[in-house]
């Protein structure tokens, strides 16, 4: 996640990963730390304000 958002997109862009397939692969870092979760989540939705991800 950290490569693909500080590099445009990366394979996201690539492969025309959208914002939801990420969002449910990565949503079981909020279970391990609060903290993280909040920093990749808002990576998140900067990649979708930047058009980096769509969300449907």
């Amino acid at each position: 996640m950290l490569q693909n958002a500080s590099n445009n997109g990366g394979t996201w862009t690539e492969f025309n990963v959208g914002y939801q397939k990420v969002y449910d692969k990565k949503k079981a870092i909020k279970d391990g730390s609060a903290a993280i979760w909040n920093y990749a989540e808002n990576l998140l939705n900067e990649s979708v304000e930047k058009g980096v991800l769509r969300k449907l």
